[in-house]
């Protein structure tokens, strides 16, 4: 291996792998209630923050025998050159008892305030959307439950999707600094080797 080989290995490499390294870009987000934590069902807002891709919130809801009940609600943020696509949501028996999930999409972070974006109630198992785009912003989901024929006990698992993409043509800056630290390497590399063969 030549001196210049040896630089870049030495030098080089390990700086323009770390470059590299931190310009991953965050992924969708994947929250299993059951893993982070409950969902409080009238807050305070677990607030998520969404990426392009789909990112999915998981958890389980429902009644007791004893009157109780297990409500969830989170929020979340679709930043600047980012739109939501859609929000659609999964619901699955847990126990077999006839459950039916009413929830809410809105605008803002306070319990079921700022402008409705649409509520629908699929009886368990079933799957309901709400159509977008969203642009940027703070929304909020309430999940409620309403057991029907009089059941009790019964709980049922959901999973939401919310798939969101990015609007923005312009190359991140970490995209960008990666390809000034690769040029910066070749200019370093050709100029060791010139010296060499100079030598």
């Amino acid at each position: 291996m030549n001196r210049a080989s040896r630089l870049f290995v030495r030098k080089l490499l390990p700086v323009a792998l770390v470059v590299w390294c931190g310009t991953a870009s965050a992924a969708p987000i994947s929250y299993q209630e059951s893993v982070g934590g409950d969902l409080n069902g009238f807050g305070p807002f677990t607030i998520f923050t969404l990426d392009a891709g789909t990112n999915t919130i998981s958890g389980r809801f429902g009644e007791t025998p004893t009157g109780g009940f297990d409500w969830d609600s989170f929020a979340f943020s679709v930043g600047e050159g980012t739109v939501l696509d859609s929000v659609a949501v999964t619901l699955s028996d847990f126990n077999g008892n006839p459950i039916q999930m009413f929830w809410g999409m809105f605008t803002g972070t306070a319990y079921n305030t700022g402008t409705p974006l649409g509520t629908l109630s699929p009886e368990s198992p079933g799957v309901s959307s709400i159509a977008g785009p969203f642009g940027a912003g703070l929304y909020n989901v309430s999940v409620q439950s309403f057991v029907s024929g009089g059941a009790e006990n019964a709980v049922a698992d959901y999973t939401f999707s919310l798939v969101a993409r990015s609007t923005s043509q312009v190359p991140e800056p970490s995209t960008l600094a990666l390809l000034g630290v690769a040029g910066l390497v070749g200019c370093i590399y050709r100029r060791a080797t010139r010296r060499r063969s100079l030598a």
